[in-house]
């Protein structure tokens, strides 16, 4: 009896951890459902881009949407596939459910990459975090949810935030974000 209750504790210990993991969502860049401001350009033949990929997110203003579907409960980072060669950091102002989940998310800077990945792989994973450096971990519900990305120009203070983007994801804390490609 005693073997059976360890047995039973040590199951429910298992199932009541597993919950707190987070399930790996991965998002391409191209498969947004809004747009307002301006008009991306879908593109192929960008060097190790996964399908394919936006470019012309240029203006100060250019607000793209994704719907998001959540598998289950839990703490997730934001992990961004991106690429630009601006000579200024460019902004996005990132918002989930029409909120902004945390202070990091009111201006995201994208450094340069130091190209477009035309002739060369030039993406970056950037996973947003915290003024300390730690990754801002965002608990989401299971479900739908909507991921705004509004652009807000570049650090330089002109409206140009140009950024290629390929994917994003929403990962687990312990998830490497090269799952998004290297």
């Amino acid at each position: 009896m005693k073997k059976f209750l360890v047995l039973v504790a040590l199951v429910a210990m298992v199932f009541s951890v597993s919950s707190v993991f987070a399930a790996d969502v991965i998002v391409e860049a191209e498969d947004f459902v809004k747009e307002e401001g301006g008009s991306v350009t879908k593109t192929v033949g960008r060097v190790r881009a996964n399908k394919e990929s936006i470019l012309g997110w240029d203006n100060k203003g250019h607000a793209l949407e994704w719907e998001v579907d959540i598998p289950e409960d839990g703490s997730y980072k934001l992990v961004l596939r991106y690429c630009h060669n601006r000579n200024w950091n460019t902004l996005r102002e990132i918002q989930i459910d029409g909120q902004v989940p945390h202070e990091a998310f009111k201006s995201v800077v994208f450094k340069s990459t130091g190209g477009w990945a035309k002739d060369r792989n030039d993406w970056q994973n950037f996973t947003v975090c915290d003024a300390e450096g730690n990754p801002v971990m965002i608990e989401l519900t299971k479900g739908k949810h909507t991921v705004r990305m509004l652009n807000l120009g570049g650090d330089d203070g002109g409206d140009n935030g140009s950024v290629n983007m390929d994917r994003f994801a929403f990962l687990a804390k312990d998830t490497d974000p090269g799952i998004l490609g290297k």
